[in-house]
């Protein structure tokens, strides 16, 4: 049997990171594809398939997991007419929604239309959500057409990942239907065709309509965003991160400017509120703490004004930015200062995709950086992250490991389990801790006696290890001997690190201090 990553590198071999050598697919004689199929918001159980052609018809996609059941997904078209594009052809643009997917399973699938084959036999897959470990890649600041483009998107098209993140400037100069097509679509569709790319707007992608053929040419998540802003901001899960793509651009300006109409810092606010991921990850174009010619511009100071300090209340690991075209990765900060390893958020700004490179300034805040084409693989497994920062030439150039340590902010007696299917008359004491990076996957004892360890979890009180019923990244519920009362001294013990908190507990009724 071969595993998640084995059958992507096994698939992708061959043709990884070939580039399109021409707009223009020769499918069948009746069929001009213009832009390959490519895979979207990609979930546990769904996932979605875009593609472009020159003449209409009736679109479909037949999708398998094990070779022998079949299921069917038409596709919803749109008509992009050249008043609109102003590209010298209309064209139709494709949309299959798949539903009722297995989850952390492999898919392929055939792209029809009016019952033709658009594309060779399995060239179109993806493996839907997984729970564990995983690899995504970051870049940003890339469609420029260059060498230095054409290099790191064959690079990435080796790798063997389950999603790319982009910082945004996807398309340059103007962010126009034409620019997408030949400086994006082109370099990118040979991994695009079984990865998902996740973008996030950058400045030049609003230089055209508002942004409106970034919009267009992409599927993203969109619950809870307010209507008028879908697809400009959004979020999602993959295994325990928490992914958040933001647009400093107009959304940034209306929320810092006018309340009524600029919702995303609220939205924000509520979004991270609102997960319980233990890894939340934030990408957005421009860079609160990066050095180089943008240092002062004016939205990376709304940033660090207006959105560092969300991201600090909520404690985040790492975020992902572009607009300088260097790498850099800060050193720990947190209320614009540095911080311990551990505690305060990394900064990895990768704005080296393919745009002419910019210079790294000495900063305080700075840890390393380089001016050079690159992007950021980084591999998530449970309480640790790994960065490593490929430089076009393919040597690593940088590599750091993030490992959030545990911090604790109440803890309270709870009354009873009586909810749960044991009562804590049965149990002890139950107590409930909140904090943050408590437990990398959340998980929950299922009988008595209780474990002393979830999750890679211990919690002691001096030295005698507590009976668990739940952890998570954001709460534990541990058990106190009978009888615990004072001031005790609760530990909380991860891979990360430790935490300490004093709760007292009064003595019940009828009960002897121990």
């Amino acid at each position: 049997m071969v595993n998640r990553r084995g059958f992507l590198k096994n698939l992708s071999a061959g043709g990884a990171g070939a580039i399109l050598p021409s707009r223009l697919f020769a499918s069948s004689p009746s069929r001009t594809l213009l832009r390959y199929p490519y895979i979207q918001d990609v979930r546990g159980t769904s996932a979605v398939i875009l593609w472009t052609t020159l003449e209409d018809g009736a679109g479909l996609v037949v999708f398998t997991r094990d070779g022998k059941e079949y299921f069917y997904a038409p596709a919803k078209k749109r008509y992009f007419p050249t008043d609109e594009t102003r590209l010298p052809n209309p064209f139709y643009q494709y949309r299959a929604d798949l539903t009722n997917l297995l989850p952390d399973s492999n898919y392929q699938c055939q792209v029809l239309m009016d019952d033709l084959n658009l594309v060779e036999k399995d060239a179109v897959y993806f493996h839907t959500r997984p729970a564990g470990p995983f690899r995504f890649l970051a870049y940003g600041d890339s469609g420029m057409g260059t060498d230095g483009q054409l290099e790191v998107a064959r690079l990435m098209g080796r790798e063997a990942v389950d999603l790319v993140i982009h910082t945004g400037d996807i398309a340059y100069m103007n962010g126009t239907y034409e620019e997408f097509e030949t400086r994006h679509f082109k370099y990118y569709w040979d991994q695009m065709r079984h990865v998902p790319y996740y973008p996030s707007f950058g400045n030049h992608e609003y230089y055209t309509d508002g942004g409106n053929p970034c919009l267009a040419v992409h599927a993203v998540p969109w619950e809870l965003v307010p209507e008028e802003d879908r697809g400009r901001y959004y979020s999602f899960d993959w295994g325990n991160v928490h992914f958040i793509a933001l647009d400093t651009n107009l959304p940034l300006e209306k929320a810092t400017t006018d309340i009524r109409t600029g919702k995303m810092l609220d939205w924000l606010e509520s979004d991270l509120q609102s997960t319980s991921q233990f890894w939340r990850i934030p990408f957005f174009h421009h860079p609160p703490f990066a050095t180089g010619p943008n240092v002062n511009d004016p939205h990376s100071i709304l940033v660090r004004r207006s959105v560092v300090p969300i991201l600090d209340r909520h404690e985040v690991e790492a975020v992902f930015d572009g607009h300088e075209h260097s790498y850099q990765r800060s050193r720990p900060i947190r209320n614009n200062s540095l911080a311990d390893a551990g505690v305060g958020t990394v900064y990895i700004t990768t704005g080296g995709g393919g745009a002419w490179l910019y210079r790294v300034d000495p900063s305080a805040l700075l840890a390393t950086g380089e001016s050079c084409y690159h992007y950021v693989r980084a591999e998530v497994n449970g309480y640790c992250m790994t960065l490593e920062t490929i430089r076009s030439d393919g040597k690593i150039i940088d590599r750091a490991v993030l490992e959030p340590k545990p911090t604790l902010s109440s803890i309270t007696r709870l009354s009873s389990l009586s909810s749960e299917p044991n009562a804590a008359s049965e149990l002890g004491d139950p107590i409930r801790i909140h904090g943050r990076h408590l437990a990398a996957m959340e998980s929950a004892a299922t009988a008595a006696p209780l474990p002393t360890r979830l999750s890679e979890v211990v919690v002691d009180r001096k030295g005698q290890a507590l009976g668990l019923w739940k952890v998570s990244s954001r709460e534990i519920i541990a058990v106190l001997p009978f009888g615990t009362t004072g001031d005790v001294e609760i530990r909380v013990t991860t891979p990360n690190g430790s935490a300490t908190a004093v709760v007292e507990i009064p003595r019940r009724p009828g009960t002897r201090r121990r």
